[in-house]
């Protein structure tokens, strides 16, 4: 592995962990993990999803996307229902609390990204922002 490579994941680490410890200042909404707001994030965007749909976005077995969504229905953040078409598959939907939860981490997270961009001079601001877009492109 290149010394660069190491540099790059490590300074990936580093941003994972400080932008994960601190989700929403709104006082209805529990901090949640980074694997929490993933989830939910991933039911966003694929409403109705089955808990075997979430467990392959996330890299995880069935099982251990169960934990994870019974662990957020347990925080009234999740609905499960049963699909009309096949009761042995679980349809997940979120809740108007996650929605809420959701949006204020963004808010929050865009507005602390934004901070430090603007600490940077706009030039290499623009050059971070198309390098990691680039990255993420590599990953699919």
């Amino acid at each position: 592995m290149s010394q660069q490579a190491k540099q790059l994941f490590d300074a990936l680490l580093t941003l994972s962990h400080h932008f994960s410890t601190s989700c929403c200042e709104s006082s209805h909404c529990e901090e949640f993990s980074l694997i929490d707001y993933l989830a939910l994030r991933s039911i966003q965007n694929q409403p109705q999803c089955s808990i075997q749909t979430i467990g392959q976005s996330l890299g995880f077995t069935k099982s251990g996307a169960t934990r994870v969504i019974k662990r957020l229905e347990a925080r009234n953040l999740v609905s499960i229902c049963v699909n009309p078409e096949d009761s042995r598959i679980k349809c997940l939907s979120l809740t108007g609390l996650a929605e809420d939860c959701l949006d204020s981490t963004t808010s929050l997270q865009a507005q602390r990204i934004d901070r430090l961009l603007k600490k940077m001079e706009p030039e290499a601001a623009a050059q971070l922002v198309q390098g990691l877009q680039a990255l993420i492109r590599h990953l699919k």
